[in-house]
């Protein structure tokens, strides 16, 4: 599996979230490129994961934290970029519920 199929699983949710964490540490963290983009889709379709039940708020917390701050997944538009932030640090923000979702 190259770096760019690796990212593409895991914004995409097409395997659970810790396969992907695991198959993206073999590659090393900083990336000169921006190989994948994340984008509302994503967002949207993993809140939709965890209001059907599919997901825990703690998997949509850790999706969110192996994509945050990574270099080579670019993060536009800002709202996208803020809703990712309030997704990977519950603490700081607000805990995810279904009706917050």
């Amino acid at each position: 599996m190259n770096r760019k199929t690796a990212l593409e699983n895991l914004i995409q949710l097409k395997l659970p979230i810790e396969q992907s964490i695991s198959d993206l540490a073999q590659f090393e963290w900083d990336s000169e490129v921006e190989l994948v983009s994340l984008e509302t889709a994503q967002i949207q379709n993993a809140l939709e994961l965890f209001t059907q039940g599919t997901i825990s708020a703690s998997e949509v917390e850790a999706w969110a934290n192996a994509i945050e701050c990574r270099e080579d997944i670019k993060i536009e538009p800002l709202l996208v970029n803020d809703a990712l932030h309030e997704l990977a640090n519950p603490q700081l923000t607000q805990s995810l519920s279904v009706e917050r979702a």
